[in-house]
């Protein structure tokens, strides 16, 4: 009887800074129905909700979940203290992964619910993660587990550690061994105040069938806990079940009273909550039979049972499954101003570098490793359309324009994919940093990008070429080739026409003194003599006096070539020059300052950002001297965790440096990194780290934080 008042009193004491005065409000927390995010809604009645952020993510999902990048059945509640709020998630995106298998889950922890922090655990990796490692554990072989499904959390004060500490969360989800498990059963952990340790799995059902989507709360109605599962076996819906103690046991649910007002339509994801004012409970689902899924919430009785009443979440743009809590007017009005602010600051000329942005129509902007181009007053911004489970071009070059810099409206897809088999743009191919200029003699767009034919790797290393009537496009594609095929470059003499000749990667072990000699001298330039150079990584960029060029990495990406293009700038002449032989650079973006040319690059690091450099000359073809790199502040050791894309001169004499932050496990969330570039009193271009700063105004606060701090300070096991 002690343990069970000590329980009960542990519910109490979580449920008593919600519930203990009339709620100012109430907020819904929950994965959106258009991605694997989480999402936040506000509702001063618990009735009428409105999206906040547009229904877009509240934190950075794929910094937070560590395993696949996406988060599913967001639950929220207290902190232990009361102060602070706690946050579960299923670790998944079946958008990436094409399957309802998972390995994990995710602990978060606010002070302010805007901030937030996590630990994720991948269960695959057995005992050695969780808090009790030496433990008998309930299987054999983790690294079967296939699902660790829907976790949500309680606050249990009474919870006695074996150091004699107290207080712990009861954190409970379904799982399967696909090698020791016949279906989905649920189990539990406890966790520390912190949040941040984790007890090993510990059966807390089996009915002989599967069963997922619990949601527990204690009902001072009958003094008892009751839960909310969605059970496999039987009659399709949602049940209940009690019991006088969190770990059972739980009896089989009571199949005469059930949520199930949906006919033949499937059910899952219960999550119960109160209104003030009310004798009895909310219960909201998710019927996901219907396309769009719907959300709906019925009524139940005081003991939370008798269900009656389903009608559909109103305010809600896109619904999921989720969880609801009670806020004061201080949490209320501050989410709710915190979101309005973030919102405002576009208008007034704010960018956020890493944060996802938007377009006008509220959808994240998805042109990755673009450019700009300014025509008539407006701006143009072209880049890559990412999917959620491939960087490879399924649909094509995608197109923005804006009057401003920071508010984007969607023009569509500029350059579209063939699905003509045997394209060079077939539908699968790679079209990599799409970048246009205008020619004022043909009164063309010129779009240039790095082309990779479908199926082939990166062994094509091409470069495409299109042209349009218009900006915005639609382009037409003309043609993809390598790059001034039989020509050598500016100031080749036969001297050295020879010894590139002769020069031979063969018999060298790779970068040593004679292999990288080598590279120097040509023998990779001399390969690709007769059939071209290579060019992958690639900007452009037109001089003062109206010539075009071609930037690249070439030779295998251990240099970067600068090729002259044509007056049309749809092809190139022949002239070109080398610029650090066998340096091994890519991602090349040039600009132009006060007469003398900036080059900044990347190192080949494949997706992960590594450290910028930077080259000038006094001419194109001229000798380039190599700088330190140009960052300066948090993680300028790794360019803001992004790599270089391009350098746009802006009207006001200022540059603009953009970069892409890559996310291969999930390419459409990349984000972009978009900074002023200062100069020293020498000319020395410099980029330092701003969380955010205004794009319309010449001064621009330095903000010393984390390049990842657009939603706060973030730190993941």
């Amino acid at each position: 009887m002690r343990k069970l008042l000590l329980l009960l009193l542990g519910a109490l004491v979580c449920l008593a800074p919600a519930c203990a005065a009339k709620p100012y409000g109430y907020l819904y927390c929950h994965m959106s129905d258009r991605g694997e995010w989480t999402t936040f809604a506000l509702s001063r009645d618990g009735l009428q909700w409105h999206d906040l952020n547009r229904g877009n993510e509240v934190y950075d999902t794929y910094a937070l979940s560590r395993i696949e990048g996406g988060a599913r059945d967001a639950f929220i509640a207290r902190d232990g203290s009361g102060k602070g709020f706690v946050m579960v998630t299923t670790d998944m995106c079946v958008a990436s992964s094409h399957k309802w298998d998972n390995y994990g889950i995710d602990l978060l922890t606010s002070p302010d619910l805007i901030h937030w922090k996590s630990v994720t655990f991948d269960f695959r990796k057995g005992p050695s993660i969780f808090a009790d490692p030496h433990a008998k554990g309930f299987y054999n072989d983790y690294s079967a587990i296939h699902r660790v499904w829907a976790p949500q959390v309680i606050w249990v004060p009474s919870h006695r550690w074996s150091d004699g500490t107290r207080g712990a969360y009861f954190v409970y989800y379904s799982m399967l061994n696909s090698k020791e498990d016949k279906y989905d059963r649920l189990f539990y952990s406890w966790a520390d105040r912190s949040f941040t340790r984790l007890t090993q799995p510990q059966l807390l059902i089996d009915w002989g069938y599967a069963t997922i989507d619990a949601d527990i709360n204690y009902v001072e109605a009958d003094k008892r806990w009751h839960m909310l599962v969605k059970k496999e076996g039987g009659h399709p819906g949602i049940f209940t079940t009690t019991s006088e103690e969190l770990t059972g046991p739980w009896p089989k649910p009571d199949d005469t009273d059930y949520i199930n007002f949906e006919g033949k339509k499937l059910c899952e994801g219960p999550s119960a909550f109160r209104i003030a004012g009310e004798d009895g409970w909310r219960v909201a689902y998710v019927e996901y039979s219907s396309n769009p899924h719907r959300y709906r919430i019925c009524k139940a009785d005081p003991t939370l049972s008798h269900f009656s009443d389903p009608e559909d979440i109103r305010g809600v743009e896109a619904p999921q499954h989720g969880s609801f809590l009670a806020l004061n007017k201080k949490e209320y009005q501050r989410l709710e101003n915190y979101w309005a602010q973030r919102s405002a600051e576009t208008s007034q000329g704010c960018i956020r570098p890493g944060a996802q942005w938007l377009d006008t129509d509220g959808k994240p902007v998805n042109a990755h490793g673009g450019g700009l181009l300014s025509h008539n007053g407006q701006w143009y911004w072209f880049g890559e359309f990412k999917e959620s489970d491939s960087n490879s071009a399924h649909v094509g070059i995608s197109c923005y324009k804006s009057n401003d810099l920071v508010n984007w409206e969607n023009c569509g897809i500029a350059l579209r994919t063939s699905k003509e088999k045997g394209s060079e743009i077939e539908q699968g191919c790679i079209m990599e940093r799409p970048k246009v200029v205008y020619n004022p003699r043909t009164r063309k767009f010129v779009m240039w990008f790095h082309l990779e034919l479908k199926g082939h790797g990166y062994d094509a290393a091409r470069s495409g070429v299109a042209v349009s009537d218009r900006p915005e496009g639609p382009y037409t594609f003309l043609r993809s080739d390598r790059v001034n095929a039989w020509c050598w470059p500016e100031g080749f003499s036969e001297e050295d026409k020879d010894s590139a000749w002769k020069a031979s990667l063969s018999g060298h072990k790779a970068w040593s003194r004679e292999w990288m000699e080598a590279v120097r001298k040509g023998a990779v330039l001399s390969r690709d003599y007769r059939t071209g150079q290579m060019a992958r990584d690639m900007t452009l960029f037109v001089d003062d006096d109206g010539k075009a060029y071609h930037i690249y990495s070439s030779e295998d990406n251990l240099t970067l070539q600068i090729a002259e293009l044509n007056s049309d700038f749809t092809a190139h002449t022949g002239r070109f020059c080398r610029v650090a032989p066998c340096g091994q650079n890519e991602a090349p973006a040039l600009f132009k300052h006060d007469g003398k040319y900036w080059l900044i690059t990347s190192g080949c690091t494949g997706w992960a950002p590594n450290k910028a450099r930077m080259f000038s000359a006094d001419s194109l073809f001229g000798q380039w001297k190599q700088w330190p790199s140009p960052c300066q502040g948090p993680d300028a050791d790794i360019t803001f965790g992004g790599q270089s894309t391009y350098v746009q001169p802006l009207p006001d004499g200022r540059y603009l440096f953009m970069a892409d932050i890559w996310r291969p496990k999930h390419p459409i969330d990349g984000r972009y990194v978009w900074l002023p570039i200062d100069f020293t009193a020498g000319g020395t271009p410099v980029i330092k780290w701003r969380e955010k700063w205004n794009i319309t105004s010449t001064a621009s606060d330095f903000v010393n934080a984390s390049p990842q701090n657009y939603y706060g300070s973030i730190t993941s096991k």
